[in-house]
């Protein structure tokens, strides 16, 4: 799954952060971060799924679907400069992947998110590389401590926790917009 992920946000969170120096943001900005509150909360209605009913990612279809999440999730990054987690977990969960299967693959798909959109940002715009610091640090203990919960919990668990997830990271990009 992270394959077709990753390829698909290379391109798209180069692009996103290219858009963004050309725009204005914040009306974007406040348009992601109502999809996202959205996404959060259609999380948290109750599964239909069926145990072991979710996509396995194989398939030509499948791994499709996959790249246009990594666009899409690159893009938005780039655009507002949210971690391709926040875009990548929730569209693979509403289409129907694991919870667990989505989480790690965001953890991939944020280096790769994270080294294109800097790549734009450095060549339209700028980046505060002291901050970059700080929060590569930090993100690096929530990546290891994250990691180890999401493996000891229950699917409801990294359900609710990815819906609540967005729906703060959505309300937090309402606020600053």
């Amino acid at each position: 799954m992270i394959v077709p992920v990753c390829a698909g946000s290379a391109l798209f969170s180069y692009l996103g952060a290219m858009v963004s120096s050309m725009v204005d943001a914040r009306p974007l900005t406040r348009i992601i971060a109502v999809i996202i509150v959205l996404v959060g909360a259609y999380v948290l209605l109750p599964s239909r799924r069926a145990s072991g009913a979710y996509r396995d990612g194989r398939g030509a279809p499948q791994q499709a679907l996959l790249a246009a999440v990594g666009a899409v999730a690159g893009f938005g990054s780039g655009l507002s400069g949210a971690g391709g987690a926040a875009f990548s977990v929730p569209m693979m969960m509403v289409l129907g992947f694991p919870p667990l299967a989505a989480i790690g693959a965001s953890q991939v798909l944020q280096i790769v998110v994270a080294a294109t959109g800097t790549a734009g940002n450095l060549q339209f715009g700028s980046v505060d590389f002291t901050t970059a610091a700080w929060v590569s640090a930090l993100a690096l203990v929530g990546v290891a401590l994250g990691t180890r919960a999401a493996h000891a919990a229950p699917v409801a668990v990294l359900r609710g926790l990815a819906a609540a997830l967005c729906i703060v990271v959505g309300g937090f990009m309402l606020a600053r917009a």
